[in-house]
């Protein structure tokens, strides 16, 4: 029983083609730019140090950011194929914008408490977003 399958709704495997590649490609170009977002794009790993936090992608690219460049930080979660993900923001003084999730990190609240121990400002919480349409609300 083919049930409602794409093969079952488009009558395809009554005519003895092989669509399993299209329907391979059809998947990776949908789930291919959320991985390479998650992956590449966000931040993997954070290293809390003593007036700074050690920004690390997938990569090996670190990026070091300075307490007194951060302005504030806010909570959100994000929707994701996978379920729903706690996340942190940090706003940096230049405009700029710094995303951890739930999705790279195992468990983000020593980040949290890191920045509440060295009193950064907390906005509070955001909107649940979508990994594709963040809109940061504390601009």
């Amino acid at each position: 029983m083919l049930g409602f399958t794409p093969f079952a709704i488009f009558g395809m495997h009554r005519e003895g083609k092989d669509y399993g590649i299209f329907f391979f490609l059809f998947i990776g170009l949908i789930l291919f730019p959320e991985m390479y977002i998650k992956v590449f794009l966000k931040p993997i790993n954070a290293e809390l140090e003593e007036n700074k936090v050690v920004v690390k992608y997938f990569l090996g690219i670190d990026k070091n950011v300075l307490l007194n460049e951060i302005k504030a930080y806010s909570e959100s979660f994000e929707q994701t194929n996978y379920g729903r993900k706690k996340g942190v923001t940090l706003y940096l003084k230049n405009g700029k914008h710094i995303d951890f999730t739930e999705i790279n990190f195992k468990d983000i609240s020593p980040l949290i408490n890191y920045l509440d121990i060295k009193m950064v400002a907390n906005y509070g919480p955001e909107k649940l977003t979508s990994w594709f349409s963040k809109k940061y609300k504390y601009d």
